[in-house]
């Protein structure tokens, strides 16, 4: 599989079976009979991780091939997702682009938001938007298959 390349270039990193069963276990991404949206890529630890759990899951998934802000909306809306995943620059140009407030995101319940640290301004915005979802946040170490942080923005460190 290939990192991201969130703090520098794209490389490829070997991981155990074990490490990835273990990462689709995991109780924060447990969404039995829910849907799921992401635009990772599949060859990188975070599609693989998504991936495996929504099949440990068994819940839909939604694969859209370019993040687009309004499209995510009409995507979140069309089929009801419960689930969604983004980079920390796509939370960032999500909430810029100002569409939530034009659509019916209740079905939403949780963000899962990987790649760095979201500031208290952006963290205070998605609250204000979108008080209903739960936002959680992972970034750290990914190539070994654990996380450095992984919280709920309102857990103090």
């Amino acid at each position: 599989m290939h990192s991201s390349g969130t703090t520098g270039m794209p490389k490829g990193v070997a991981s155990s079976n074990f490490s990835i069963i273990i990462l689709g276990q995991d109780e924060n991404l447990r969404r039995e009979n829910s849907t799921s949206l992401w635009f990772s890529s599949l060859y990188w630890l975070t599609g693989i991780m998504m991936n495996f759990s929504s099949i440990v899951n068994g819940s839909k998934v939604i694969l859209y091939p370019e993040f687009d802000e309004q499209m995510t909306c009409r995507l979140i809306e069309k089929f009801k997702v419960t689930t969604v995943f983004f980079s920390t620059s796509m939370l960032n140009r999500f909430l810029k682009a100002g569409f939530a407030n034009n659509y019916s995101l209740s079905s939403w319940k949780i963000l899962i938001v990987g790649g760095a640290l979201i500031k208290p301004k952006v963290q205070e915005e998605m609250r204000r938007v979108l008080p209903h979802v739960t936002m959680l946040q992972g970034y750290g170490k990914y190539h070994y298959n654990s996380e450095n942080i992984c919280q709920t923005v309102t857990h103090k460190i």
